[in-house]
């Protein structure tokens, strides 16, 4: 019977988790928004799938899961499978390092899914939600014993706004599963110093570094201290300084683990675009505007993205906590004295909700040069805002199963929230408005279903808190599927036959789009193809700007997270970065050729292959991925490069542009390249050489990159800001480069270090363990 009590929760928490993620459990379908690629892009928009009018198209908004998270496991899992650490990504940007990025989360471990068939992204991404959800109740034992309020509250956890709107991307919601789990250890250990509390936080802050969401890293980095106080304020029995020494040295230990991803990304942050761009800026910090603040408890009240009716022309913000989370809050905050343990959840639902929507304080910090934090989204503060609301509604559903605890403040809460809803409808354009209004009906149905039932069962409080878990369930299964798309596995990423008449070509070429219709970013990765665009959060500020040169804009223009050609192209440069094909989309009759394809068609470059809407040119002067130069510059300093290879008559395939000395003279025309073998972060080339010559590589250059010539390290040069050089010898030489950055190698060996202190942390806190006992 004992047992049956501690495992019911579990299997009700599995099926709860289980009815949300039904589409994947019960029919087998994908969590990943592949309709959007099918649906919406071209080759694949050629073809119907089995649809009468071609693939319908959910959520549009999701698409990062398909074109970067996605992308990245897939890059990833091959590496692994080959035997390779999963270091370089080649297929965007001429290259770009891939575990440095952080939210490719390459070292995860459970990453370990990705490798089932068929079913691994699917068990990767319903196993964070789950996690999240046992985390959450894990933690909430330490405040509430009544298992069905801990499973009701760990729902809104679980599934509130972000947690929902980042599930499919593979990484926010491992992160988040993390939090609670480290806070109950650190709990733990000040209670009862077991050596495996102590090591549990290790190893948990270890994973949610791991887990490849930087701004929940450090949230949970400024939560760890402001909780330690809390718990040493109600329980000040507990204050030890050889206990905070020790959980100090846990934490210490687990942030040393993680070095091996904590450096890399830390060393590549400083040389990638993160810092100048400005997108954060320019969509106000991601801060949700006052008057949208009702998404708290009304998450479509302005319109739904996958409704085709959202009217705010922003992106669907992340702050849903449900409908009844806040009357639930309200009636805790009247009716029961404020105790230290509401006081720390409070606090972080007042601060996070106050610094992630619009008002001067939020955006006077969010102003401040805060790196990684204020360079992101204020919208991620949800987490922190739906963590401590399941707080809250978890001590206030403890006090109202109480018969003696009146139910009259939960109307005074539900009324608010309904006026709340209604009075943010008034400013409402009057033509938007009936969207708010039919979508308002919703909400105020669940707020009002909820009144009614507290009352009729307000003698009968164990029936109500099951109530309140059914209305909690539909309302937040019902958010969840509205927003997250499933679709057969045959849409995940089909082949085609443009896709499989370039994968059949003779490699290494890369590929550009004429375009933004065709082949989204990064997505040409899945089928093994290269190009120079690209997008990503994290990648070399140097090559953003050489990417102005190759597509004719000034190099001083601002860089972003997108690396796309636009209207035009420098063609020199296309030939010069192995660009041999060129994908573009035919227009209907009728209508005239863009700028891209018309210059195109005037270019020499041939046209191939045409199926469907999509035609294919090849460029027969790209060169190799290798080729030798017969000029090298030296530029005073990388804005003297930038300005030199921005001349009209630089020829990127005859002469180089340099920073450092370069030793002897070199002998024009008298060296070839007899083969390149690219293996992801290891390039092996031979060449055969009558003089010396200056040798380029069209791969993006970084201070990773180490080579060898015949077994002997050789320097490496960054040329045109941000291609690979080296000096090669007379004779017949086998070059090899490897990206393996220093920042990696020094990572590994802090985080070897560290698992082996380990056994040392056990050791000491079952020192104090006995010593307390003796006490």
């Amino acid at each position: 019977m004992n047992k049956f009590k501690k495992l019911w929760p579990i299997g009700l928490i599995i099926l709860i988790c289980s009815l949300i993620y039904y589409e994947f459990v019960f029919l087998g379908k994908v969590p990943l928004p592949a309709d959007t690629l099918v649906g919406a892009y071209f080759p694949w928009l050629d073809y119907k799938w089995g649809y009468i009018v071609g693939i319908p198209v959910k959520n549009a908004i999701t698409s990062d899961a398909f074109s970067q998270f996605f992308v990245w496991k897939k890059i990833m899992t091959d590496s692994y499978l080959q035997g390779i650490a999963p270091l370089w990504n080649p297929f965007s940007f001429i290259g770009n390092p891939l575990l440095s990025t952080f939210e490719t989360s390459a070292l995860n471990p459970a990453n370990i899914l990705l490798f089932i068939p068929k079913m691994g992204w699917g068990l990767y991404i319903f196993s964070s939600s789950l996690a999240a959800f046992l985390s959450m109740y894990i933690f909430l034992g330490n405040y509430v014993s009544n298992r069905l309020i801990r499973i009701i509250s760990s729902i809104i956890f679980a599934f509130a706004g972000p947690m929902t709107t980042w599930a499919e991307f593979g990484t926010a919601v491992w992160a988040a599963a993390a939090l609670p789990l480290i806070l109950h250890f650190i709990r733990q250990s000040l209670k009862r110093s077991k050596p495996s509390d102590y090591i549990f936080v290790s190893l948990l802050i270890t994973f949610l570094i791991f887990a490849g969401h930087v701004q929940l890293l450090e949230y949970t980095f400024v939560l760890i201290p402001i909780y330690i106080y809390f718990v040493l304020r109600k329980e000040q029995s507990l204050f030890s300084r050889k206990k905070l020494l020790i959980l100090l040295f846990s934490v210490v230990i687990g942030i040393g683990i993680g070095s091996i991803q904590l450096l890399p990304s830390y060393d590549f942050f400083g040389r990638s675009i993160r810092s100048a761009e400005k997108y954060a800026e320019q969509a106000n910090f991601g801060l949700t505007p006052i008057q949208e603040s009702a998404r708290l408890v009304a998450a479509d009240l302005f319109g739904h993205p996958a409704r085709g009716n959202d009217f705010t022309h922003l992106l669907y913000r992340e702050s849903y906590i449900g409908a009844i989370s806040v009357p639930l809050i309200i009636f805790l905050l009247v009716a029961i004295p404020i105790e230290l343990d509401m006081m720390f959840f409070l606090i972080l639902f007042i601060g996070s909700g106050l610094l992630a929507i619009d008002n001067p304080i939020s955006r006077a910090t969010w102003g401040l040069p805060l790196p990684l934090i204020t360079y992101s989204s204020a919208s991620r503060l949800f987490f922190i805002t739906g963590f401590s609301a399941s707080a809250l509604v978890a001590i206030s559903l403890d006090k109202l199963k109480n018969k003696k605890q009146t139910i009259k403040p939960l109307a005074i809460g539900v009324m608010l929230v309904i006026l709340y809803i209604l009075v943010s409808i008034l400013p409402v354009e009057a033509k938007f408005r009936s969207v708010s209004i039919r979508n308002s009906i919703v909400y105020i149905g669940l707020l009002l279903t909820f009144l009614t039932s507290s009352f009729l069962l307000r003698n009968h409080r164990r029936l109500l808190i099951w109530a309140i878990l059914l209305v909690i369930t539909l309302d937040f299964s019902r958010y969840f599927q509205n927003f997250n798309t499933f679709v057969k596995s045959e849409l995940v990423f089909p082949e085609t036959p443009i896709l499989e008449f370039l994968q059949g070509q003779p490699s290494p070429f890369r590929i550009v789009r004429e375009n933004t219709a065709l082949l989204p970013p990064n997505t040409w990765a899945y089928y093994g193809l290269e190009s120079i665009e690209g997008y990503d959060p994290l990648y070399s500020a140097d090559y953003a700007r050489f990417f102005h040169v190759v597509k004719g804009s000034a190099y001083t223009d601002a860089v972003n997270r997108f690396a796309i050609l636009g209207d035009t192209f420098e063609k020199k440069w296309l030939d010069a970065l192995n660009v041999k094909y060129i994908l573009s989309v035919l227009p209907d009759p009728g209508l005239s050729d863009s700028e891209f394809l018309y210059q195109l068609k005037q270019s020499d470059m041939v046209e191939i292959k045409r199926i469907g809407h999509v035609a294919v040119y090849q460029n027969l002067d790209a060169l190799n991925r290798a080729f030798f130069v017969d000029k090298v510059t030296k530029g005073k300093d990388l804005e003297d490069v930038y300005r030199l290879i921005s001349q009209k008559d630089f020829d990127p395939s005859s002469e180089a542009v340099i920073l450092d000395d370069l030793p002897g003279q070199l002998a024009p025309g008298s060296n070839q390249v007899i083969s390149l073998d690219q293996n992801d972060g290891l390039v092996t080339i031979t060449t055969k050489n009558k003089d010396k010559g200056f040798l380029v590589v069209s791969n993006s250059f970084d201070p990773g990159w180490k080579a060898k010539i015949n077994g002997q390290p050789v320097h490496l040069y960054q040329v045109d800001t941000s291609l690979i050089g080296l000096l090669v010898p007379p004779g017949d030489n086998i070059i090899e480069l490897q990206y393996l950055p220093d920042s990696f190698m020094a990572g590994a060996k802090i985080s070897l270090i560290s698992l082996a202190t380990l056994p040392l942390l056990h050791y000491l806190a079952g020192r104090l363990k006995k010593n307390e006992r003796k006490d």
